[in-house]
């Protein structure tokens, strides 16, 4: 069943097509998959991504009736039937003899029956529900809201509606977001030219800017967090061995942190000014990577993939996860400097960055796992993840517009 990332490859469209490239002219697949015998709304929607991911390969698709539905896909010339006569007939000339089978079995089975089988089709074709592929695990997200309605879990609803969400909506939301913090820190920036000295308006903007450092950090913990579970999640996809990779995985990350620490102690160490574009350059960086995963996503997943690329994408993996460690460490020491040219302490700005690392990451990893991938794909969910680092880098241009960063703004018009 697809109750995981790793169960999902075998029911993507990608799988559908390496499976139809090896068949012969005349060979079928079977796969199966647990539903209910009357398709209520929750297990006709999770059927039909596998059954319509299948009509986009093969020229033939017929399911059985009943729990689990069986699928068979085959060509055109594959003779495939169920015509209860003419499989028991078949069954008697192979002579394929068991403890528990006769060929009389299809004369009385209720799964071939040739009208509940049209009510299954018909019931499968019904939802309007997009291909199930490694990009876009449609099929891993709908088993999550059956499970949860076998359950009782209750949270099925959320999940309902968490896949009705679009990436334009959420871009959207974001960029509003990100726009509305820009246009407070013009504010403050007005309201300092209008005083001309040090009143509240430049107070507010040291506060302003610590708020902005510490949500920067947060966008980096959830951008960082959430881009380990998708390349954990991507590994697992393409390969199926992730628990025997993972302490790998976890070790790449935190190397890249230690690294990445004693590279941004070095940052912070260079001339005046550097610190922040030495934070808008790593911005920058997390921003590049979730553009490149949708690319190599696509490259391993195609058809006949040499073992040698196969290596190759494995060991990219391993790096992406430890250059993604590597820039939030980086990023750990210069916010921390630009918080105390903010204004703050040491101790609370090593307060604050932790703080606002940890609770941004837990909201990646929750958010990444159990709703952006299954519902928005893969590809959605780097678009997403750029448009949070794109914000970010506005929070950082909100709070150097408010004149937080050594109130740089006063000053001038002091001299003014």
């Amino acid at each position: 069943e697809p109750v995981s990332a790793v169960a999902n490859r075998f029911y993507t469209l990608e799988f559908y097509q390496n499976v139809k490239r090896i068949l012969a002219p005349d060979g079928f697949m079977h796969t199966s998959l647990g539903l209910s015998e009357r398709l209520h709304a929750e297990a006709a929607t999770l059927g039909a991504t596998v059954y319509k991911t299948l009509t986009n390969v093969f020229d033939v698709v017929a399911v059985t009736y009943g729990n689990p539905a069986e699928f068979f896909a085959g060509s055109e010339t594959t003779e495939l039937t169920f015509d209860a006569g003419s499989l028991c007939q078949r069954s008697r000339e192979a002579g394929v003899t068991g403890q528990y089978f006769r060929p009389e079995y299809f004369l009385g089975t209720e799964k071939i029956v040739p009208a509940k089988m049209a009510f299954v089709r018909q019931r499968l074709e019904a939802p309007d529900v997009p291909v199930n592929t490694s990009l876009h695990p449609v099929t891993y997200a709908r088993n999550l809201v059956l499970w949860s309605y076998f359950s009782g879990s209750g949270i099925e609803t959320f999940l309902q509606k968490a896949g009705q969400f679009r990436s334009g909506c959420l871009l959207m939301v974001i960029a509003a977001f990100a726009v509305a913090c820009l246009g407070v820190g013009g504010l403050i920036r007005v309201a300092a030219r209008r005083s001309r000295a040090t009143g509240p308006p430049a107070h507010l903007g040291g506060h302003w800017a610590r708020i902005m450092t510490g949500a920067v950090i947060a966008a980096t913990g959830f951008t960082a967090m959430a881009l380990e579970i998708l390349l954990i999640f991507v590994f697992q996809s393409l390969y199926g061995y992730v628990y025997a990779r993972i302490g790998v995985i976890v070790a790449m990350f935190m190397l890249g942190l230690v690294v990445g620490a004693n590279t941004g102690r070095l940052l912070v160490g260079r001339r005046p000014g550097s610190v922040l574009l030495s934070m808008l350059g790593l911005e920058a960086i997390l921003i590049v990577l979730p553009l490149v995963i949708p690319f190599v996503v696509s490259l391993a997943s195609g058809p006949g993939l040499s073992s040698g690329l196969q290596w190759t994408i494995e060991v990219g993996i391993y790096m992406g996860v430890a250059f993604v460690g590597w820039t939030v460490g980086s990023e750990f020491p210069l916010a921390n400097h630009l918080f105390c040219k903010a204004g703050g302490s040491v101790g609370v700005a090593a307060a604050i960055t932790d703080a606002s690392d940890h609770l941004g990451a837990a909201a990646g990893g929750l958010l990444m796992g159990v709703v952006l991938v299954p519902v928005l794909g893969i590809a959605g969910s780097c678009l997403v993840l750029v448009a949070v680092k794109v914000a970010s880098m506005l929070f950082l241009f909100s709070a150097v517009l408010a004149g937080g960063f050594g109130g740089t703004v006063c000053d001038r018009e002091r001299r003014r």
